[in-house]
Order: structure tokens, then C-alpha cells, then sequence
């Protein structure tokens, strides 16, 4: 089934509104508000709540790969008879249908191939690069390559060779869904250990330039995307999109955590923890509290300590974000009282359970009543019912 794709800035007024009746009603209301210059039309899809965006142009394509189209693109995979080109954001044509295969625009490049070998197109100086190559496939700005023992690496678009050839698979994963503006892209690279008789894989996780973020290997990989869900991953979506936490199996045991900043391209803290949790934010940076073996502490998104492990608390509520609220339930040997950031105790831990504050106040609960306190830790009042 066809496509259309329709140039708003080449047709007149009626045949767009003619064309766009065709298509969800969406569609027609974003092309009307679009300014000139970069088109990008969306689509709601409403009945699986996926969005879907096409470019539009005034030729006909058998299909249009590039599903959702970043705001920074610069053009547009199309294909016509099995074989790709390349269109810009306005719909001119940047390079015919007659490619084997493109790969994904990064910094203004693609990989494109032809004959069975590999060339970098620059799309702003519509000029493709002198050398060649022979590869397996692209991704992003890498091409993956096999050696004579058949093992995996990858040349970046200047040739340098980023990642060597010690891996029997490479892939880019998304953290977060494909449509969701905070998604972010890792590379995963899948190696056997030798030693194994059943060729367990084991995995590393690089930025989508080849860099290792660290030395670490992984049992299981991370951010495995089935029916909606995320799994091995917890805390992705509700953070600055840059910190996200990462789990290793250990031989059985319990999962391991540790704590990843992918637009830093660097971990923060190695799979050492039983826990990572979000505790909110503070001087500007999301905060997490790191548990092992029974004690929490809380870092911040660069891996500073916040609350020190020295504490000996086993449980750490959330950072106040509201205006003059600064206490923080926290739990030591089974009972709840309060610190502050800087990891002073300013109510004893007497309580059986601790609420974080609100208005200068807080619910605790001892020898099973309910009560409210101020920020001294003075009793107000009994706790309502429901409260």
C-alpha cells in the first residue's frame, strides 16, 4: 500500500486541503499550524496511543522507513521498487531510489550502501566520502564490521575504529519508548565467555558512539521491551532522562543495581547495590537512594554521597521538593524518625512508621496510633480517620 506525500509549499491552497482530508484529522490541523521551512507532520495514531510521523513531499513512495522524524533531521529514508533514497525536509530529493541500504541520520550523516559496500553521505554538502567499506550493518553512526574470525567491531563515520572485534552481536536499544521525546539510545554489545561450555552471552553497554561506559559485564541485558513493559529497569521515564538505573544477575541470587547516566556516557554506580530508587530532587539534580546489604544511602545523578551510608539507615524516604519543607523520613534499626540533607538527625527514630511532611506537618505512627507531629517533633493532634 502507498503512501502520498504531499509538499504544502508546492501545491495550492484547495489540492492540500483535498490531500489532507485523506488523512486523520490531526494531520490537518498540524500541517495548517506548521510554519515554513521544516515539515514534519505528525499523526496520532488513537487506537494503540503510538505516534507516527511522515514526511511530506510531492512524490509518490512505496514506503517511508523513518517512522518518527527527529526535529533535528535534516531528510528522510524513502524507498520506491525495494530500493532506498533520500529526501530532505521540504521534500526535495537528496539522493534516488536506488540504494541497498541506509542507516539511521546522525549528525547530519548516513551510512549508505551500494554494490555491497558502504559510504558516509553528508547531507548538508550532499557529497558522499571518498572511502569505502565492506560491513554488515549500521547503526547510527557505527558500522558494524567482522574480522576473519568472524567476531564483531565497528568504524565510526571518519573510519576510526571505536569498537573492536571481541563481540558475536551488536544492536542499539532505546531507553524509553521509540516515540517518547526522552528516549535515548544505547549500544549493546553481546559477547560469550570462553570458559562457558554452553556459550553463556554476556553483555557491555556503550554509547551510541562505541564508548564502553565502563569495563563491567552483565548477566542479563538491560531495557528488553515486550509487551509494553520495560524490564531489568526501573525509575526510566521519571527522571531527567539522563540518569536511568541498570540490573545484573548474579549467579542466581538476587538482581544487582547500579546507576547509568547515558547523556553523560558514563555509570555512576557500578551493579553493586540490591536497590536503586528515585528520591527526587535537589540543588537542580535528581537524587537515588542506593541500598546494599541492608544500608541506604543517596547520591545524587554525578555520583556525589548526599546522605552518607555511615548513618546505618535502611530505608530513605523522598527529598523534599516542595518550598521550606527539609525533613526526610528515614528508618534505623526498625524504627522511623527524620534527618535533613546535610545527614542530621533532627527527630529520634521512635516511630513505627514516618509520612514526609507537607505544611509543616507529618503522620507517624507509634504502638499503633496515629498522630500528627510538627517539625520539632511535637504531638499536634490524633491523625483523623483516612489520613
Amino acid at each position: 500500500m502507498k503512501e502520498n506525500f504531499v509538499n504544502p509549499y508546492a501545491v495550492s491552497k484547495s489540492e492540500r486541503q483535498s490531500l489532507v482530508r485523506q488523512y486523520d484529522a490531526a494531520w490537518a490541523e498540524d500541517l495548517a499550524n506548521r510554519p515554513a521551512g521544516r515539515v514534519r507532520i505528525v499523526l496520532l495514531s488513537y487506537t494503540d496511543s503510538r505516534e507516527n510521523a511522515c514526511l511530506i513531499t510531492e512524490k509518490e513512495y512505496e514506503f517511508s522507513r523513518d517512522q518518527l522524524i527527529p526535529a533535528t533531521n535534516l531528510s528522510v529514508v524513502v524507498m520506491i521498487g525495494h530500493r532506498l533514497g533520500l529526501v530532505d525536509m521540504e521534500g526535495r530529493e537528496l539522493l534516488p531510489c536506488i540504494y541497498e541500504g541506509i542507516g539511521e541520520e546522525t549528525g547530519g550523516r548516513r551510512w549508505v550502501r551500494a554494490d555491497g559496500r558502504w559510504r558516509v553521505f553528508d547531507i548538508a554538502r550532499r557529497r558522499f566520502s571518498a572511502m569505502q567499506y565492506e560491513g554488515e550493518s549500521a547503526l547510527g553512526e557505527l558500522l558494524v564490521r567482522r574480522d576473519a574470525s568472524g567476531l564483531l567491531g565497528a568504524v565510526n563515520f571518519d573510519g576510526e575504529q571505536v569498537v573492536p572485534h571481541r563481540y558475536v552481536r551488536m544492536e542499539m536499544r532505546p531507553i524509553g519508548p521509540l516515540w517518547a521525546p526522552w528516549t535515548r539510545l544505547m549500544l549493546v554489545l553481546v559477547c560469550k565467555e570462553i570458559d562457558e561450555p554452553h556459550h553463556k552471552e554476556y553483555f557491555k553497554l556503550a554509547t551510541p558512539r562505541g564508548v564502553l561506559y565502563s569495563d563491567e559485564i552483565y548477566d542479563l541485558a538491560p531495557y528488553q521491551w515486550e509487551a509494553g513493559e520495560y524490564h531489568s529497569c526501573t525509575d526510566w521515564s521519571w527522571t531527567t532522562f539522563g540518569p536511568v538505573t541498570i540490573t545484573r544477575c548474579a549467579e542466581g541470587r538476587s538482581a544487582y543495581e547500579g546507576l547509568l547516566n547515558v547523556d553523560a556516557g558514563k555509570l555512576i554506580m557500578p551493579c553493586r547495590c540490591t536497590s536503586v530508587e528515585y528520591r527526587g530532587r535537589h540543588g537542580g539534580k535528581d537524587t537515588y537512594a542506593c541500598t546494599l546489604d541492608g544500608v541506604s544511602r543517596i547520591i545524587d545523578e554525578d555520583g556525589a554521597e548526599i546522605i552518607s551510608a555511615s548513618l546505618g539507615l535502611s530505608e530513605i524516604g523522598r527529598v523534599p521538593e516542595c518550598a521550606g519543607e527539609y525533613l526526610i523520613p528515614a528508618c534505623r534499626d526498625g524504627k522511623w524518625g527524620y534527618i535533613n540533607i546535610e545527614s542530621v538527625i533532627k527527630i529520634p527514630f521512635i516511630y513505627d512508621r514516618a509520612g514526609a511532611f507537607a505544611d509543616g506537618r507529618a503522620i507517624v505512627e507509634i504502638g499503633g496510633d496515629r498522630f500528627v507531629i510538627d517539625r520539632h517533633g511535637r504531638f499536634i493532634e490524633k491523625a483523623p480517620l483516612g489520613m
